[in-house]
């Protein structure tokens, strides 16, 4: 009898599911040896099995790809178009559009939907890109990038963490330790840094930046690429890039950073982890380079921003008062190293500026870092007796001692009373008296 049309690719998935990548049981095979060690990778399951499957046209490259594999006959033609490529071209240029392919359509997806795309086998695509990624980045014209691209969509996928633990177990990391330590050393390290930006998983973050601090260490050239990074202040420049830097910086041997302009631009963030990477890096430059007390004091003072010009542009109001806010804990950090600085905040008027930042409603940091500073000034009784003068003495109490309302925000009269004062008048004043 003829046998049916529709009985053909089942036979071939039944020949095909009795290797040791998809066994009948249904349980995935997870492959621990793919990236061992450049001399038994020839004989790595992944390799031998590819040398068995058929070439692909060109025609039919990125076909796969495009679309998700919701059974195992389309998994089997997705690892079979991956395969059909060898791993040793000079240019592989066909790999890297499938690679290309599956970055663009699979980024932000989490761990259940890259198994859902990959028929619940996405590991063994993870362990075929990272066998491609551990033979070939030593080669002149490789895709390190892309590759690092690719293997940061499973890395940084959320509840990803069992392609975390893949990806080490199979050396993936000693790889990463690899690259940092060629001559493309920055080139290494800006791969890496791309790496850790689409992670999600916080242990993988943390010890990544310990690694990359320790692999840093006593580069400058890394410490000028990570300040040019900053300098472009784009939204690739997260709080960890800012703690690499702030640890580059506090070694003994690094050179002290006399642009400290570019590390203000951190306080104009609205993400507040990377605002307090940039008032602990304030500190790190005055730490060594205290000369610098006076500049970045004054900096300060002008980045308390004035809220009456721009009340009708709220997204502008809000970068404002995050500037503000950061700006005075900034301050205050410095105050508690540098007392000697109080007799520029009160030239300044920073005592009144403060003062008044109290009636803020748009956003709770600039009244809490303002009372912060102002409790730390009150140590000072002839501070508390003249902003009792300007503002009444009820706010000096509530400053002093009722922290909860000063964080609920006082009520509208009060807050009348505030933005009544003017801070040229009542610095007059306080001279008449």
């Amino acid at each position: 009898m003829a046998e049916s049309p529709r009985a053909k690719p089942r036979k071939a998935l039944s020949q095909s599911s009795s290797s040791s990548m998809v066994p009948s049981s249904g349980r995935l095979w997870r492959s621990r040896s793919p990236c061992v060690s450049p001399k038994t990778s020839r004989s790595l399951p992944i390799l031998r099995s590819a040398q068995s499957l058929p070439t692909l046209p060109s025609s039919a490259l990125s076909s796969d790809f495009h679309v998700p594999a919701v059974n195992n006959s389309l998994l089997q033609r997705r690892l079979r178009e991956w395969d059909s490529v060898s791993i040793f071209e000079a240019v592989p240029q066909r790999r890297a559009k499938l690679l290309q392919y599956f970055i663009d359509r699979c980024s932000g997806f989490t761990a259940r939907e890259l198994d859902r795309d990959f028929n619940e086998a996405a590991s063994l695509f993870l362990a075929r890109l990272t066998s491609w990624f551990r033979l070939t980045y030593r080669l002149p014209k490789t895709y390190v990038q892309l590759q690092l691209s690719a293997l940061g969509v499973f890395l940084g996928a959320t509840g990803g963490s069992k392609f975390a633990l893949e990806f080490t177990e199979v050396g993936g990391c000693l790889v990463l330790v690899d690259i940092l330590r060629t001559h493309s050393l920055a080139v290494g390290f800006s791969a890496v840094l791309n790496v850790l930006e689409q992670s999600s998983a916080i242990d993988i973050e943390e010890q990544g930046k310990e690694l990359l601090v320790y692999l840093g260490t006593g580069t400058q050239h890394i410490v000028k690429d990570l300040l040019a990074l900053l300098k472009e202040m784009g939204s690739n420049f997260r709080a960890s890039h800012a703690f690499i830097l702030r640890q580059l910086l506090m070694v003994p041997a690094a050179e002290p950073l006399e642009n400290f302009e570019i590390v203000l631009t951190l306080l104009s963030s609205t993400d507040f982890e990377l605002q307090s990477e940039g008032q602990q890096l304030l500190m790190v430059i005055l730490r060594f380079r205290p000369c610098l007390l006076p500049q970045i004091t004054t900096a300060l003072f002008e980045m308390l921003g004035n809220h009456s010009s721009i009340m009708d542009d709220s997204f502008l109001l809000h970068v404002v008062d995050c500037t503000t806010a950061a700006a005075t804990k900034a301050l205050n950090l410095i105050l508690t190293q540098h007392p000697c600085i109080k007799e520029d905040i009160l030239r300044n008027n920073v005592h009144l500026i403060a003062t008044k930042n109290l009636a803020c409603m748009t956003l709770q940091l600039v009244r809490t870092e303002s009372a912060a500073l102002l409790r730390q000034l009150f140590e000072d009784t002839s501070i508390q007796t003249e902003i009792a003068v300007v503002a009444g003495s009820d706010i000096v109490n509530s400053v002093l001692f009722e922290s909860e309302l000063v964080r609920r925000g006082f009520s509208k009269r009060i807050r009348q009373r505030l933005n009544s004062i003017s801070i040229r008048s009542h610095l007059h004043e306080m001279k008449s008296h």
